[in-house]
């Protein structure tokens, strides 16, 4: 009986080793496990490549370089690598296990303050500064994948990250890799004139950050062509206008992570971060009551769930052109109240147009009869001559008296 549950227990055992108790999530290219480790008797997490990409010899490089760069990373904020292999066909490893779930979980259910997200934004500046300085980039930063434990995020999943010195290399093979929304222009072109480096990492904090404030994503589409043809020619709206409390200055901080132009970024993660922080600290009374108070941490039923992203494998060549439209996505409910809205805002448009045309018409009715009933004024100046009258002119002799008169002669004189 004793040797007959002693089997059983093996049978549970990953490797001899590792008692699976939960699937905690899967993501494009693993699933992740909540697993206890019997020879050390603590909880870890196990995350297993995907049998059916076992079969690719390129992505069980990729996935053993996860952990190859995961551990030469001590940071606070960087969940710890302890153990990979690779049996038979089964490629996997063990880390941290963070108890409390991702960021993306957290914002589905809260609505963070902006002080909050601030300081998220801060540890996270700090552990991918941490990573840039040992040559690593991450490449699929998201929410998914920053575990959150109270106020401690973890960033895990460098699965995507690429050792600049890295002999392998495989990032030049003409893979796209990330996940769409996150994803900075240049490694959505996945073009060797313009590579994926540290400022691609800044764009993608960026955009988490964006729909920290904003509870939307910087671009959005129905599609993952729609998605990349928009976020190479379409600027993300500010978060100032989408959310009208949000601070000016935050919403600056957060467009510039988003330039489409790397060198607009920010250089460095620490000169974001200095951003962030000389805000934090110059911020008048009324602004830190805002920072605390307008955006409590409490469930907001309005917030609507996110669309879930998974890191993206794409071939290069499948990529939409550069001036190609994105196919028409699928109508819904969704698509039905923009298109009415739409509609709507087309309808008055026209209204406001006839409107003006017709006031227009009028004016110039009303101009045009008074031009007729008005009779010009003559124009008199010292070298314009009076105009001599259509008909001549007769005058008029003085008139003859009826009765003639005669003229007294004088008198002559009587002689003696």
């Amino acid at each position: 009986m004793s040797e007959q549950t002693s089997t059983n227990k093996e049978t549970k055992l990953f490797l001899g080793r590792y008692e699976i108790l939960s699937e905690v999530g899967h993501g494009g290219m693993g699933r992740v496990y909540k697993v206890k480790d019997v020879r050390l008797d603590r909880i870890v997490a196990l995350k297993v490549l995907l049998k059916s990409l076992t079969l690719n010899e390129e992505n069980i490089q990729r996935f053993m370089r996860e952990a190859k760069s995961n551990a030469a990373l001590r940071h606070p904020n960087i969940v710890t690598l302890y153990d990979f292999g690779k049996v038979k066909e089964t490629v996997y490893l063990t880390m941290d296990f963070i108890e409390g779930g991702s960021l993306e979980d957290f914002l589905k259910r809260e609505k963070p303050s902006f002080e909050f997200s601030c300081k998220i934004l801060l540890k996270l500046l700090d552990a991918i500064g941490y990573a840039h300085g040992k040559n690593i980039i991450h490449r699929d930063i998201k929410p998914s994948n920053i575990l959150l434990q109270g106020e401690n995020p973890f960033i895990t999943d460098f699965g995507l990250a690429k050792a600049v010195h890295d002999s392998i290399n495989l990032s030049q093979s003409g893979a796209i890799l990330g996940t769409p929304s996150y994803m900075a222009p240049e490694q959505a072109q996945g073009m060797k004139e313009n590579p994926v480096d540290q400022q691609s990492d800044i764009y993608s904090l960026g955009a988490t950050f964006y729909q920290m404030l904003t509870g939307k994503l910087p671009i959005e589409g129905e599609t993952v062509f729609q998605i990349m043809y928009k976020l190479a020619s379409e600027i993300p709206p500010k978060p100032c206008d989408i959310c009208p409390e949000i601070p000016l200055t935050l919403s600056e901080i957060c467009l510039k992570a988003l330039e489409k132009d790397k060198k607009s970024r920010y250089q460095t993660t620490e000169e974001m971060a200095k951003a962030i922080q000389h805000y934090l600290e110059g911020s008048t009374p009324s602004e830190k009551k805002l920072l605390q108070e307008k955006r409590p941490f409490e469930k907001t039923h309005f917030r609507k769930n996110l669309p879930e992203q998974k890191t993206t494998l794409i071939d290069k060549n499948r990529t939409i052109p550069a001036m190609e439209k994105p196919s028409k996505a699928k109508p819904g409910k969704g698509k039905e109240r923009k298109k009415t809205s739409h509609n709507s805002e087309i309808k008055l448009s026209l209204f406001l147009i006839l409107g003006a045309a017709i006031v227009v018409v009028l004016l110039i009715f009303v101009i045009s009869i008074n031009k007729k009933n008005t009779k010009p004024y003559p124009i008199v100046s010292e070298n314009t001559r009076p105009e001599e009258p259509k008909h001549p002119v007769i005058e008029k002799r003085p008139e003859e008296p009826k009765h003639p008169v005669i003229e007294k002669r004088p008198e002559e004189p009587k002689h003696p």
